[in-house]
């Protein structure tokens, strides 16, 4: 005991010659490097904080591949998922190291850590819908990286340098994917922005502070570990990562589950409940402001036929291709939603009847002339459109809906394919046929 030397500090017994450590993950360095004007600063102890980073580490991989089982259809994160498991490989790279740093460890750990990154960036691309492009040039790069890394340890480079090389390219990185979350929702949600500022901490902490905290660490230790201050870093910011991570997948699983709640499964249109929620707000909207709102009712012709003849599976393809087909003739402030079975419904915000009348006109001859494959057979089908305009004194959404399908049940009495516009006081008497005829009815038709 006379060789060792103890000193009581905040109430943990310390071993001054670092041969014993009594405190956990602080230790009195007997060199004096510890004393600043006349106080006594600790170190971390090493291995002690390489352990727990490991084990910590291993703990949030693990998390990580749970979440990859359980929602392998979010975008991103199969590719968050390797990046833990890179992480875990370069803890087990780190521990393998002894007194001398071989060429192929430095090669793989350099590699794997970039890997993290990179992997990371890939997976915010996946999750925002950008594909990763040039992915062949961007490992290439990750090579040539790696390779300069080590040619720097065989010429004798300092230790600081090669880190700073390996720094400078993880801090792009990052940064790079802080961008794409950021180029994507803006400061608009918190989760975002909480990885971009983390990402932007430790881009600062791997160009500024590690390569000096790394020089420090190899002047007075004779093995190749990591630091524990670099150690440390990692384990707080893979941890905060990884909750980043879980509160991204959460809001997707969430907006799913909205979606699914909102949108006809089939059609990917807007289900009747949302769909009379939205006509109802634009109903309040073009009340107050005095803008026209047109609505129509269209049902597919004799589709019951179709799905007699082709299946059921074929009569869902013509509903999922009739649905895609008025989208893509619709502008962009238009809304359809799928009332049921064939039945849908759309309303055009500050439209008059004219420019309604048309856009009906464009949905019929669209529909005459789309194509359904089913079976290596040609589907082709019709539809009726019942069309009617906002009446100032429609206090309820129902009543233009209840006009439009009169107007539709008219359309399909009098032949199908055709547009019937039920009267009303925002509109003339008058409808015209896609062929420019008039109709001498009350409620005349248009239809190719």
């Amino acid at each position: 005991m006379s060789d060792e030397k103890y000193k009581r500090c905040k109430g943990a017994i310390l071993c001054t010659n670092g041969t014993g450590v009594r405190s956990g993950l602080v230790k009195f360095d007997p060199n004096g490097r510890g004393l600043r004007g006349g106080m006594e600063t600790f170190q971390l102890h090493g291995p002690t904080v390489q352990l727990v980073t490991a084990v910590l580490i291993m703990v949030l991989a693990v998390v990580m591949f749970i979440i990859w089982r359980l929602y392998p259809t979010v975008p991103g994160v199969q590719l968050w998922g390797l990046s833990s498991l890179s992480a875990v490989m370069v803890m087990l790279l780190a521990f393998s190291r002894g007194s001398n740093l071989s060429l192929l460890n430095l090669a793989l750990t350099n590699l794997a850590v970039i890997m993290v990154a990179y992997l990371i960036l890939c997976g915010c691309r996946a999750y925002v819908g950008k594909p990763v492009v040039f992915w062949r040039l961007h490992l290439t790069l990750i090579c040539l990286t790696v390779f300069l890394i080590v040619l720097l340890e065989v010429l004798g480079a300092q230790v600081w340098l090669r880190l700073s090389v390996q720094g400078w390219v993880q801090a792009i990185i990052f940064l790079l994917a802080a961008r794409v979350l950021f180029m994507q929702d803006g400061l608009r949600r918190a989760t975002p922005n909480f990885f971009i500022l983390m990402a932007s901490i430790h881009a600062a902490f791997l160009i500024l502070v590690r390569p000096w905290l790394a020089q420090r660490h190899f002047e007075t230790e004779r093995t190749f570990s990591v630091p524990p201050g670099v150690a440390l870093e990692a384990l707080i910011f893979f941890t905060v990562i990884s909750i980043v991570v879980i509160l991204l997948v959460t809001e997707h699983v969430n907006r799913q589950l909205v979606v699914l709640s909102e949108v006809d499964g089939l059609t990917d249109l807007f289900n009747r409940r949302t769909f009379l929620r939205l006509l109802e707000k634009a109903r309040i909207s073009a009340l107050r402001s005095g803008k026209p709102l047109a609505m129509m009712m269209l049902d597919l012709d004799h589709f019951k036929l179709v799905n007699d003849r082709f299946g059921h599976q074929g009569g869902d393809q013509v509903l999922r291709s009739f649905s895609a087909l008025a989208q893509r003739n619709l502008r962009a402030q238009d809304v359809m939603g799928r009332l049921g079975g064939e039945e849908f419904a759309i309303f055009l915000p500050d439209t008059p009847f004219e420019q309604a009348k048309l856009i009906a006109q464009r949905l019929l001859r669209a529909c005459e002339t789309d194509e359904v494959l089913w079976d290596e057979q040609a589907i082709r089908y019709t539809t009726s459109i019942g069309l009617t305009m906002l009446n100032y004194d429609d206090d309820q959404e129902g009543r233009a809906l209840e006009r439009a399908d009169k107007a539709l049940y008219e359309a399909k009495n009098s032949g199908r394919n055709r547009c019937i516009a039920a009267h009303s006081p925002n509109m003339p008497p008058e409808a015209l046929l896609a062929s420019g005829q008039e109709q001498p009815a009350g409620a005349s038709s248009a239809g190719p």
